[in-house]
């Protein structure tokens, strides 16, 4: 974990964050794929961004920002074609700038494993908290 939070910090574009996010945080955080998801209609994003329709997040997510779920479902929206092969995903919703008079669309960070039992509601979610914290922060600082 402290290994892919340095990776995270440096970042230095929108696509660099997304490509860290798809090729290096699977295997840092011991995954099988890993995603990076903007809900917006019109902004440009790089093709390692998965784009969600607004709303999407609120339907799978309700009012939680944390989802941790054991034997799931496949979502192609998030992780495209490995999407039949994930049987447990976390996915924590983000609000970057939260804090900030700009305004910016809801995002997520999701993990997704082979194991269907690799995630399940009842697991800590600190760790991952944490991962979602740095990538929200930079995404405040590189989102147009």
């Amino acid at each position: 974990i402290h290994g892919a939070a340095l990776r995270l910090c440096e970042a230095r574009s929108l696509e660099e964050l997304a490509a860290i996010v798809h090729t290096e945080l699977p295997e840092l955080c011991q995954v099988d794929t890993a995603a990076l998801a903007i809900e917006s209609d019109d902004l440009a994003l790089p093709h390692t961004v998965s784009r969600l329709k607004p709303g999407y997040l609120e339907r799978w997510l309700g009012p939680a920002d944390v989802l941790l779920q054991a034997h799931a479902d496949p979502l192609p929206d998030l992780f495209g074609a490995q999407a039949l092969q994930i049987r447990s995903l976390g996915i924590l919703r983000m609000e970057p700038g939260a804090h900030s008079p700009v305004e910016h669309p809801t995002v997520c960070l999701a993990f997704g494993s082979r194991d269907p039992e690799w995630f399940s509601p009842d697991q800590a979610t600190d760790l991952i908290s944490f991962l979602a914290g740095i990538v929200s922060r930079r995404l405040a600082q590189l989102l147009p």
